[in-house]
């Protein structure tokens, strides 16, 4: 349209902004309750000290084919809020998924360095993306810089944001480290790329379209011998986006999930580095410990099942499912005190346990049944 072209253009004038060092990309999809949110966050941001407010960031947003207004509630926001740097809109014609989105978008990139950010993520400071841009300045060994989510819970969660939180083990927790610490992969949610190293692995592997490609994409920079990083300063207050903010949303992705680790771990070997041990981060290692967990938990359920329908000896399955349920709730439990959880949001964490055990193993599988065909 018309009107996605001036904006396209931007505000201050057509292509790189003289001196510019970062893109901010914004992925949209079904974002219209959102984007005046994301407009406003990044109006405020504040250049580094000596640099122009008008000349030192550009702005990107690619719309993979909303089904909703996104477009034109991003357009009216964006008239609105008059930024003072060059803002582009992007819009796929057909729906490509995250990975090939992104892709489209980082192609057009002429700024040093790129941070994404998803419409869930909110910046924890006016000074997100300078502070982002210093870090990788002062470390060009380092690939990406992942910002430190953290959950906001004195203004108050809803339950399917502590559940989600929760079952996921999102990283939500800040640490007092300084400076860079190992993270097995950057899940670009509100994370800072250097653009040459982007380029050197040509962007984020396609085969999955809305999961696994952060992870893919940190095994292919470490193996260009860059590291990937999270600074725990860094800090962003993290939603539940539109396609996880109920149960049964939930239980879907737990299955998505299953499917494409078969293409993480045995394709992509790379990945396991990325998802347990030092250069993971201990996060990422409980999280991959409750996959495992889940894969296991699956099966035990699905045994269970199978002897009380047959009327067989049930035990044996009904030890194997309270030893996983005992080792997840491990887990689990740390994140549940500190989300606050009340007991109708554990209830409802208990309840949903085993939906997710067999849709995570069921979707393995199913990933395992696709790697199989493929390699035929």
């Amino acid at each position: 349209t018309a009107d996605a072209a001036a904006a396209e253009r931007g505000a201050a004038g057509e292509g790189r902004a003289p001196g510019a060092r970062v893109t901010v990309v914004y992925p949209l999809w079904r974002a219209a309750s959102t984007v005046a949110i994301l407009v406003d966050a990044i109006a405020r941001q504040r250049p580094p000290e000596g640099a122009e407010s008008a000349t030192w960031l550009e702005a990107l947003f690619i719309d993979d084919a909303s089904p909703d207004d996104t477009v034109a509630r991003l357009l009216k926001a964006l008239a609105a809020a008059d930024l003072p740097f060059p803002v582009r809109v992007m819009e796929n014609e057909r729906n490509l998924g995250l990975a090939r989105s992104l892709n489209r978008a980082l192609a057009t990139v002429r700024t040093d360095y790129v941070l994404t950010c998803h419409v869930d993520c909110r910046f924890g400071a006016d000074d997100y993306v300078a502070r982002a841009v210093r870090l990788l300045d002062e470390h060009p060994d380092v690939a990406a810089v992942a910002g430190q989510s953290i959950a906001d819970v004195d203004a108050g969660l809803s339950r399917a944001e502590k559940v989600y939180m929760a079952a996921n083990l999102m990283d939500v927790f800040p640490d007092d480290a300084e400076g860079l610490v190992p993270v097995g992969f950057a899940e670009g949610r509100c994370d800072a790329f250097r653009m040459a190293a982007l380029r050197a692995v040509g962007f984020y592997d396609t085969a999955l379209r809305t999961a696994g490609e952060d992870q893919i994409l940190a095994s292919r920079l470490r193996a260009k011998g860059y590291r990937v990083c999270k600074a725990p300063s860094l800090r962003y207050h993290l939603s539940v986006s539109s396609s996880q903010d109920s149960l049964r949303k939930l239980v879907r992705h737990a299955r998505l999930f299953g499917r494409m680790h078969p293409y993480l771990l045995f394709v992509n070997c790379g990945t396991v580095a990325g998802a347990a041990g030092r250069s993971a981060g201990a996060n990422r290692t409980r999280r991959s410990a409750l996959r495992a967990l889940q894969l296991v938990g699956g099966g035990a359920w699905g045994w269970l099942a199978i002897a009380l329908l047959l009327r067989r000896r049930r035990v044996p399955a009904a030890l194997l499912v309270s030893s996983v349920q005992a080792a997840k709730a491990s887990l689990l439990g740390p994140y549940a005190r500190g989300l606050r959880f009340d007991a109708g949001d554990g209830l409802a964490l208990a309840v949903i346990q085993p939906a997710l055990d067999t849709s995570y193993a069921a979707g393995f599988l199913k990933g395992l049944a696709l790697l199989s065909r493929r390699d035929g």
